[in-house]
């Protein structure tokens, strides 16, 4: 008891109040002290008290049942349970119940916090998505993988919008999830590990606007492709903006010959 007494949670031990077949209340045989906080009242005035009496609602919301279950089948139950007050959701606990003897033991955790910041990530989250899906360019973003040293030896794959599907021949759900190094092998030989390593190392961004890179790609054939490449950290990972110019720059390869003739002529260019 000594060490459930203030544990950064709530916990109580409930007996089941005897003297009926079929278990028609429970009553409080200890709280520590965190429920006294929760409840602004102290733990001793709630010993021997019965639950129903402490908790009239404790049977409409179905709460009761399961404790009952619990007891009945040596079960334990864990689950989230919502606060609500006006229809709005005030409180959110994690809460676990096992058999205890002859009633349960029951542990909580006030997680409305945590849930309210997940809350406010997810919507953040989706609201990237949302931009960056229709992006012209590639974005995808990595998290670091390290071995037991600590070292990085490779990248997981943490969303991939349109364009980057597009690039590597792979779907957004393909890529997710899965090693830089699984979808293109050669960024350990070709040395882009080793730069993307050190974005995420120094924090310092990596720009190359002309970058000849070689892979197989998704549709399973070996190509050559020209790339127009910015990285910068993110967290313990990195964000990538990738365009593919190998089409533009074969344009430009191309007419150099006539800008050449054109330069050499003797001829002045027509005007208008």
């Amino acid at each position: 008891r000594a060490g459930l007494a203030g544990g950064g949670g709530c916990f109580a031990i409930v007996r089941v109040k005897t003297g009926a077949a079929t278990i028609g209340d429970f009553q409080h045989g200890y709280i520590n002290t965190d429920v006294g906080k929760k409840d602004k009242r102290s733990g001793s005035e709630a010993i021997g008290v019965r639950m129903r009496t402490l908790d009239p609602q404790v049977v409409e919301g179905g709460r009761f049942a399961q404790l009952v279950a619990v007891v009945e089948t040596g079960q334990s139950n864990e689950k989230q349970q919502y606060v609500y007050v006006g229809g709005i959701v005030q409180g959110v606990f994690d809460s676990r119940t096992w058999k205890l003897g002859d009633g349960i033991a029951v542990t909580w955790r006030d997680i409305t916090e945590r849930e309210h910041a997940l809350a406010k990530l997810r919507a953040s989250e989706e609201r990237f998505r949302a931009s960056v899906q229709y992006l012209h360019d590639s974005l995808s973003v990595f998290t670091a993988v390290r071995n037991e040293s600590g070292a990085i030896v490779d990248f997981r794959w943490d969303y991939a919008n349109d364009v980057s599907s597009a690039i590597t021949g792979y779907s957004a759900a393909e890529l997710e999830g899965r090693s830089l190094l699984d979808v293109l092998p050669d960024h350990g030989p070709s040395g882009m590990l080793e730069i993307y390593r050190n974005v995420v190392e120094t924090g310092e961004p990596w720009v190359q606007p002309d970058l000849w890179y070689e892979d197989v790609w998704g549709d399973g054939q070996r190509r050559r492709k020209r790339f127009d490449v910015r990285a910068t950290q993110l967290r313990d990972g990195f964000v990538v903006v990738t365009r593919d110019v190998t089409a533009q720059r074969e344009e430009a390869r191309a007419s150099e010959p006539a800008l050449v003739m054109i330069d050499a002529s003797p001829y002045p260019l027509a005007g208008p």
